[in-house]
This record gives C-alpha cells, sequence and structure tokens, in this order.
C-alpha cells in the first residue's frame, strides 16, 4: 500500500503528525511519503490576497487560489491513498483536489476544510452557511471567508473523502458544519512514540514553568500574554524557585523536546482553543503534568485535579490557581504525573494508531 501525506509545512503540530505516521507506516511494511509545500510562492501569494478583507477573526486564514502542482509528484509515487494533513496558506486549491480519482482522508487538525478561509471559526457561519446576510459585522472588502467556502462546497461535493477527528471537540464541530455533507466522519487520535516521550529516569526535576508554542508572541491564540500574567499571580516564594522557560520553533527533534518535558515540574498552555495539542500529550507522557484552559480537545487528554489541572477558560486567575496548587505540593504533583503518564502511553501509543489508519484505509481501498 501506497500512501502520500500531504503537509504544508515540515514543522507545526499537522507536519508532526504526519511525519509520525508516515514513519511508523513504513516501518509497518508500508510505502509512505510526506509532501511539503517545495516553494513560497504560493504562501505569499495567499498572503498578499488576504490584505482584500477585514476579518473580526483574528484566526490565521488560507485562501489557496494559487497552489503548488503535486499532480507530478503523483504521478511519480501513484499511491492508493492521499491522506492530507494541513494544505493552509496555498499549498493545494480544492480544484486540484476535485481533480483526484483517490481516496482522500482527510485529518482535521483544525477546522479549515469545513470552513471559509479561517480555520477555527469565528461565528456561526460554518454551520448556517456562508451568506451576505449572516457576515459578521465589522468585517470589510471582500467577503473571502464566502468565496472561499463556495469554492470547497463546489470542488468536494463529489470527492472520495474521509474527514477523521482527533478529538471529541472537533467531531462535535465537524458534525455541526454545512459542509460536512454526506462525507463521512471517523473520531481517531493523534499519537506519540511512548519510547521517546516518557519519564526521565532520574526523578530528580529542575524546578521550571514550561511554555511551548511555535510562535508564542504572535499566535495570539497561544495565550502567551496570559501565561505571562498567572505567572505574575504566583506567591513570591514559588516564582523564585522556579524558571520559567519559553520554547518557540527552536527545538529540531522529538528526543530535544522530550528533555525539555523531562526538565520540568509542569507545562502550561493557555490556548484560547486547541484540537488535540502535542504539548500537552509530550508533557503528560514525559511525567511532567499540564494545567491548561478547559478548551477544545484539552479535556480528552486531562482530567482535571486527577492527571492536571484544567482552568475555567480565560480566567487567569484560575491558571494561576492550578499552576500554585500543583507547585506548592510535591506529593500532588507525583500523583498527577503517574496517572498521566499511564493515561497517555494506554490511549495514545503511535504504533496503535498507525494501525488504525491502515485499517481505514485498506477499508477505503
Amino acid at each position: 500500500m501506497k500512501i502520500l501525506h500531504l503537509s504544508t509545512w515540515e514543522t507545526g503540530g499537522a507536519a508532526i503528525a504526519a511525519t509520525r505516521l508516515s514513519n511508523t507506516l513504513n516501518d509497518m511494511g508500508a510505502t509512505s511519503e510526506v509532501l511539503h509545500m517545495s516553494s513560497r510562492l504560493p504562501a505569499y501569494l495567499d498572503a498578499a490576497i488576504g490584505k482584500l478583507a477585514h476579518f473580526t477573526n483574528p484566526i490565521f486564514h488560507s485562501y489557496n487560489y494559487f497552489g503548488q502542482n503535486i499532480s507530478s509528484k503523483i504521478n511519480i509515487f501513484k499511491p492508493d491513498i492521499i491522506h492530507i494533513h494541513w494544505i493552509g496558506a496555498g499549498f493545494v486549491t480544492p480544484e486540484s483536489l476535485a481533480k483526484l480519482n483517490l481516496p482522500i482522508v482527510w485529518t482535521l487538525h483544525d477546522l479549515w476544510p469545513l470552513c471559509g478561509a479561517e480555520h477555527l471559526p469565528g461565528s456561526n457561519r460554518f454551520k448556517a452557511g456562508y451568506l451576505k446576510s449572516n457576515r459578521p459585522t465589522g468585517e470589510k472588502g471582500v467577503d473571502l471567508d464566502l468565496l472561499v467556502w463556495q469554492r470547497k462546497i463546489k470542488a468536494f461535493k463529489d470527492l472520495n473523502i474521509t474527514y477523521v477527528a482527533p478529538s471529541h471537540y472537533l467531531t462535535e464541530q465537524a458534525q455541526s458544519a454545512l459542509a460536512l455533507g454526506d462525507h463521512r466522519l471517523v473520531y481517531l487520535q493523534n499519537g506519540i512514540d511512548s519510547e521517546i516521550f516518557a519519564p526521565a529516569r532520574s526523578a530528580i526535576r529542575k524546578p521550571v514553568i514550561l511554555f511551548v508554542a511555535m510562535n508564542p508572541e504572535l499566535d495570539l491564540n497561544k495565550g502567551y500574554s496570559d501565561f505571562l500574567a498567572a505567572v505574575d499571580l504566583l506567591s513570591i516564594s514559588l516564582r523564585l524557585a522556579h524558571k520559567i522557560k519559553v520554547i518557540g520553533g527552536q527545538i529540531t527533534s522529538p528526543e530535544m523536546m522530550a528533555k525539555e518535558y523531562q526538565s520540568a515540574t509542569i507545562t502550561v498552555v493557555a490556548s484560547k482553543i486547541e484540537n488535540l495539542p502535542y504539548v500537552v500529550m509530550e508533557s503528560m507522557a514525559c511525567g511532567a503534568p499540564v494545567v491548561a484552559y478547559n478548551v477544545g480537545g484539552i479535556p480528552d487528554l486531562i482530567d482535571h485535579k486527577i492527571s492536571g489541572y484544567l482552568a475555567r477558560p480565560g480566567d487567569v486567575k484560575d491558571l494561576a490557581r492550578g499552576m500554585e496548587l500543583l507547585l506548592s505540593s510535591p506529593k500532588l504533583l507525583a500523583e498527577y504525573a503517574k496517572v498521566g503518564h499511564a493515561k497517555i502511553t494506554k490511549n495514545f501509543e503511535m504504533k496503535n494508531v498507525a494501525k488504525k489508519y491502515l485499517s481505514l484505509y485498506q477499508e477505503l481501498i
């Protein structure tokens, strides 16, 4: 079986998922490869198109009018399945997908396939349909969300697409999307390598409060300002005792990232919305409990006050309360770490996830 995965970038959550799955599938005897954007030109053109509109939704938008030609790669590789992970920033146009006479598996790392140009909805237009009458007040210029949504509806209508939602949150959101139509939707989690993401052999940890995001200062969804505000609310003794460490895009391997989690006391995730974040999954697997907002698919991973702390969304004081609770109690910290590690290794092992994907591919072929 030959599987071609599509992922715009080589970094980020979707790219990590694509690479991990592809490598594991190869280890299991399949022939799998990941195709990334080979030129930045489509991304530059996409950014230029975005200047035609003013959105009230700050989430990243993709228009995909001038995508990369992937037909030559498909003709050479001759895949049995196309597996799409993330094709935003202009990588592949909906119209070019419409020409593929192959089964498509599309993992929903966000809701772009079922929305307009936005990757996460800022209104209920993705449920009701994108109309001139329900455009959010305050938006100006060309209604690119409407135009992109119409293109997707037309292009995807007759395609053999199976959407995969990695979290219960994404499953519920996708089910309510008008663009889902008659396409199949499957719930199947992302996975990690529990041999890499595992607790350090030594139980001694450096007193570190860890925050991880690709672009913490630019991506408003990651809640970096909330994290800093929560740290300021901690007692002076805890602030003095713990180093604050922020990890951006400088980590180049899973092994390096695992060492960061292994050296952390806790990891904090202050995102406004998330699907099934690897930061939470990997940190828990490495034995560092997570304090996070109770949003998106994060409750799929963290059991409140059992394996971590789920703060009320947007409540900085509650985020700080969760941090203080764990940092001030070594016993509680150890209990949460043990339970969290056990849950992740049991339910999110990459080999088991890959087996489920193989079964899905075989069924579609």
